[in-house]
């Protein structure tokens, strides 16, 4: 477009038919796009991410109704853009400012439509407290924490609490709800489905000692469960005969030279959750070794689902994995 500004009346044919609908062309993918922003300010409130995508709405929107109408100098089309960037960058309209304030009225809102908030200050939960709102003011208290700003909300708690008002979990205590991560789902019946990321997903690992790698596998249980009488089973293609099974609810890695070495993995996931049940992303490391032999499984990502139905509590269900296993066996 500013290119082929001084050849928008002396170019060719397809540059002037350019210049000429441009800006006009414009109006309806910016309606549409505003209605999309429209619907996700309103159930999720303002973020810097929205915010600049309104920038982007309100700049192309006046330059396509100007350039349509009044042909304005090109400059203009700049200086307007700078204009708004200022805007968006400092003062009580800029982005983060914008943005924490819309997070704060939205948390504020959640609170008091269940009763968390009682003159100004937070109160327990009630049982009526739906997943998805919990999901929502555990995100607001991450977002408020990341921008160093809960302290705009420490008015909130008790007065003993209120020395320690950038811990998140300071919050979640006091009105007595566990934090959700954003990685948790609520499926049929109330279950929670967790999906676990490695830390080191995407980092080189180190191998040294090993002397078999067992490419990356995915292991896929959905609603058969990999039960006794509907096992995963994998086999790997290398020199040594190695295979992979998983079945009620163990990891077994079957090696000639070596015993059955087996891994519980949901007892892993349990302990995993309850250390930390709302930080998604960990060490996912299993390791067993004997005198002569070692077998490390590193686990890149894993799904699982808690199931609250369960009679003895809340019992956990393997959905799908990829993983990698690193082994030292004896020839």
């Amino acid at each position: 477009m500013t290119f082929g500004w001084p050849l928008r009346q002396q170019g060719g044919l397809f540059v002037r038919l350019f210049q000429r609908y441009f800006f006009p062309a414009l109006i309806i993918p910016v309606v549409v796009q505003a209605l999309a922003l429209y619907q996700r300010v309103d159930q999720y409130g303002v973020t810097e991410s929205r915010y600049f995508v309104a920038v982007s709405v309100i700049w192309l929107g006046g330059l396509a109704v100007a350039y349509a109408l009044f042909k304005p100098a090109l400059k203009n089309l700049f200086l307007s853009l700078a204009l708004l960037l200022i805007v968006a960058s400092v003062g009580p309209l800029s982005a983060t400012n914008l943005s924490v304030n819309s997070q704060i009225g939205r948390l504020e809102m959640l609170l008091q439509q269940y009763g968390m908030l009682e003159d100004g200050e937070l109160v327990q939960a009630p049982d009526t407290l739906r997943f998805e709102h919990q999901k929502s003011i555990s995100s607001i208290l991450r977002y408020l924490r990341k921008r160093g700003r809960l302290d705009e909300i420490n008015t909130w708690l008790p007065e003993s609490e209120r020395e320690n008002p950038a811990r998140v979990q300071t919050f979640a205590e006091t009105m007595g709800i566990e934090l959700i991560s954003e990685y948790e789902t609520q499926g049929i019946g109330g279950d929670r489905v967790f999906s676990l990321t490695s830390s080191d997903a995407n980092r080189v690992r180190d191998i040294t000692g090993f002397q078999q790698i067992t490419p990356r596998v995915t292991l896929y249980c959905g609603d058969t469960r990999c039960v006794e009488k509907n096992p995963w089973t994998h086999t790997f293609a290398a020199t040594a005969p190695l295979s992979a099974r998983y079945q009620n609810e163990l990891l077994s890695f079957e090696l000639p030279a070596i015993k059955t070495v087996s891994f519980d993995l949901l007892a892993f996931v349990a302990a995993e959750v309850i250390r930390n049940p709302s930080h998604s992303k960990r060490e996912l490391v299993l390791e067993q070794q004997g005198e002569d032999w070692r077998v490390r499984v590193v686990i890149d990502r894993m799904s699982v689902r808690e199931e609250d139905s369960s009679p003895t509590g809340a019992r956990f269900t393997l959905i799908n994995m990829t993983f990698q296993a690193m082994l030292v066996y004896p020839h």
